[in-house]
């Protein structure tokens, strides 16, 4: 299969000037003498709801994913196509040739994962009819359709050579049936084979009028991806073109943020520098280095930032988004969601905040010079030259030597080569220069308000 890879000089670049942010107050405190720059990736990877029903569902957009019950999209990998019609609403043409758009999707697997995943797409010759109506389909609950489907194909069709099934109406019809898909249907398993895949409604042809789009988008559902169409927290609208689980522009074309790609397992952890928050930072990001590296800053076991190249037409700049995994997209069976995006652009002061609409650009939110942007304990400042972008991160109010953690291991997190003084929140002095690994081995945490020790 052909590889789209681009191969791009490097004629600009980006130097990052990271300030710390500083966690919430708690219960111990710490000076540091020799903090690490970077983190293990290990760190950056541990975002994400771990609960058993997120980890099935894909509302929390975290790493953390269970790929014993979501399929990976790693290796060569089939999918066959299953073209349905129905008896109020017939495909007239018989013809497969609106199909071809599928040549795209195969490709857009293939380059953004860096050659890791090869989709071979195999089409089923004849159109095949459904038992019921489409008016009938139209006002059912959405499974109703896959489950007859599976039934009707199911004697000619062995489910056990694919790992992945698109079932596709016709964009001639005129009566709307819906698109949908989910990691694995809850539906009738024939040849022992669970079906994964999606069911592409000609509602989408309609609204959206991109059918690679539209097929890519509801596959990465199968992969473990969210929608990310949900409104901002900020009163803006959706995280827009930047990724393809919310909008598609054509002239940027279909896009996944690479931290999506990172959690698909399409970016390798050589790929991530896993930035501590607590220390000032200079980066270079380089032209070159777009679809191919990310800086990622955790600042919590459920929120981390990332700074990502990004490319408009030939113009190279810095996006920068927020993942929270405590924000669900949707909720099922799990915590009630918030109903926010679980990734937010971190939007400079100047762009326009303008909600509603569903096509809306975003494209404001790429860095220029003199950009600016705060929240509730940080300040990005960003100077833009010919040559380079370098921008400041500034905390709030906490000095940078001066952090509060709320246990030993929080605290080795941030800093594996140890710190010179340790001391308790009523400034009992506690053993100074403790190596991080003899806490690992020996933490102790007692109840909130009293003395921390992290012993030998």
């Amino acid at each position: 299969m052909k590889s789209l890879a681009s191969k791009l000089t490097p004629l600009l670049a980006i130097s990052l000037v990271l300030f710390p942010i500083i966690p919430s107050s708690s219960m111990a405190q710490s000076t540091a003498a020799a903090a690490e720059k970077t983190l293990p990736v290990a760190i950056c990877k541990q975002v994400g709801n771990n609960t058993p029903s997120a980890q099935f569902r894909y509302e929390d957009a975290g790493h953390i994913t269970d790929w014993s019950r979501i399929l990976r999209p790693i290796g060569n990998q089939k999918m066959v196509v299953i073209p349905l019609d129905f008896s109020d609403a017939p495909e007239q043409k018989k013809s497969l040739a609106q199909l071809t758009f599928l040549d795209e999707v195969s490709e857009f697997m293939e380059r953004n994962s860096q050659g890791k995943l090869g989709l071979e797409i195999e089409v089923l010759d004849n159109w095949v009819r459904l038992p019921k109506t489409a008016r009938y389909y139209a006002d059912a609950i959405w499974t109703e359709k896959i489950n007859d489907a599976i039934d009707e194909v199911d004697p000619y069709i062995d489910f056990s050579d694919y790992e992945l099934t698109l079932f596709y109406i016709s964009k001639t019809n005129m009566i709307t049936v819906a698109t949908g898909a989910l990691p694995g249907w809850d539906l009738r398993y024939p040849d022992g084979q669970t079906v994964r895949g999606a069911f592409l409604g000609n509602d989408g042809w309609r609204q959206l009028g991109q059918d690679a789009t539209v097929t890519i988008h509801e596959l990465m559902h199968v992969y473990g991806l969210p929608d990310l169409y949900m409104a901002n927290k900020d009163g803006s609208k959706n995280v827009g073109v930047f990724d393809l689980m919310s909008e598609y522009l054509e002239d940027v074309g279909p896009r996944l943020f690479d931290w999506h790609r990172w959690k698909l397992g399409w970016l390798d952890d050589d790929q991530i520098e896993c930035l501590n928050p607590l220390v000032k930072h200079e980066l270079v990001i380089k032209k070159s280095d777009a679809q191919k590296k990310l800086w990622v800053m955790p600042m919590s076991d459920t929120t981390v930032k990332v700074f990502q190249p990004w490319m408009t037409g030939s113009k190279f700049s810095v996006i920068s988004y927020s993942v929270d995994t405590k924000d669900y997209v949707w909720h099922s069976g799990g915590p009630k969601g918030s109903g926010f995006s679980a990734i937010q652009m971190l939007r400079p002061n100047r762009s326009p905040i303008s909600p509603g609409g569903f096509m809306n650009r975003n494209l404001t939110v790429v860095l220029k010079n003199g950009d600016v942007i705060t929240d509730k304990s940080s300040v990005l400042r960003a100077g833009v030259s010919k040559n380079s972008v370098r921008l400041k991160y500034e905390s709030g109010t906490t000095s940078l030597e001066t952090m509060k953690f709320k246990t030993c291991k929080e605290m080795w997190r941030f800093f594996p080569g140890g710190v010179s003084r340790i001391e308790s929140t009523d400034n009992q002095k506690l053993e100074p220069n403790l190596s991080i690994q003899a806490w690992r081995l020996n933490e102790r945490l007692r109840q909130p308000g009293q003395e921390v020790i992290c012993g030998r």
